[in-house]
């Protein structure tokens, strides 16, 4: 599974050391970029959020979202592009587990 997924994003310059609502509603919005349907966005991306906040540090949070962030790169005609990334195994066992959960497949 490859999905670019935006963690930490903090408004202000104050780095946080616990979980914001910051942090939910940059993950959120990074989450459900991919999606089409609205129910799956906020129940899909709101499971995995909830299941990250429970069972990762924020500091190991933080330092996935520094591996999934990939640097811009340019593409043929030197626009910007920022390619996929693939999701480490315990982020895609909990994607997967919430798709399984939230879609009722």
């Amino acid at each position: 599974m490859v999905i670019t997924v935006l963690l930490v994003g903090c408004a202000d310059d104050e780095t946080p050391t616990n979980y914001t609502s910051a942090n939910r509603d940059a993950f959120l919005t990074a989450c459900s970029q991919p999606l089409d349907d609205p129910r799956l966005i906020s129940e899909v991306c709101g499971c995995v959020y909830e299941r990250l906040e429970f069972e990762m540090s924020f500091d190991d949070f933080v330092e996935l979202d520094e591996a999934l962030t990939p640097p811009e790169v340019e593409d043929d005609e030197s626009n910007p592009v920022t390619p996929p990334v693939t999701l480490p195994d315990e982020m895609t066992d909990i994607v997967a587990d919430c798709f399984v959960e939230e879609a009722d497949l």
